[in-house]
Order: C-alpha cells, then structure tokens, then sequence
C-alpha cells in the first residue's frame, strides 16, 4: 500500500487470501497458525475456557471482540422475533376484528 508519492504508508499492511477449510493443524506452532485457527473454530470457542494455544494478549482481546460482535447478533435476532411475534399478534387480532 503506496501513496500517490510511492511512499509505503505501512509496513504491517497487506492483504490475504486464507482458505480456512484447508488449514487442519493440530497443533499451534506458529502465530500465523494461532490466528488461522482463531478464524477457523473462534466461535466454537469458550471464552471462560481458552485452550493453551488461545492464552496470549491478542488472542484475549480478539476472543473479547467476537463474545460482542456474538451478543450483538443473539440482541438483532431476539429483536427480530419479538417484532415477527408483535406483527402476527397484530394479524391475528385484526382478522378477528374483520370477522366478526
């Protein structure tokens, strides 16, 4: 990534292209390892019960990362059935109303 100069805005920067159903390592050896694995079974995990391989401070703040992003999904979705119910309920009621 180059600005308009070609100065290098970052020397972190890049971009990757992992295709996670081909990574089966069993073991963690590298932190390239930790992090595919991470993409991979993250949300299977147990934020209370991290294996060894979990148990450092970047994996810490991505596991607390996805726990938010998780219950953010768990809060749209129970919204999304509560407002389905209501408009049932509502259906419901008014057919009752025309019928009679």
């Amino acid at each position: 990534m180059r600005d308009e100069q070609g100065q290098t805005l970052t020397p972190h920067g890049g971009i990757w292209l992992l295709e996670l159903k081909k990574f089966n390592a069993n073991q963690v050896e590298t932190e390239d390892q930790r992090w595919l694995k991470f993409f991979k079974d993250g949300e299977r995990l147990n934020d209370e019960a991290l294996p060894d391989w979990m148990i450092t401070q970047e994996m810490k703040q991505a596991m607390s990362t996805l726990s938010t992003f998780s219950e953010k999904d768990q809060q749209y979705y129970q919204y999304q059935a509560r407002q389905e119910y209501l408009r049932e309920q509502r259906t419901k009621y008014l057919c009752k109303i025309n019928l009679t």
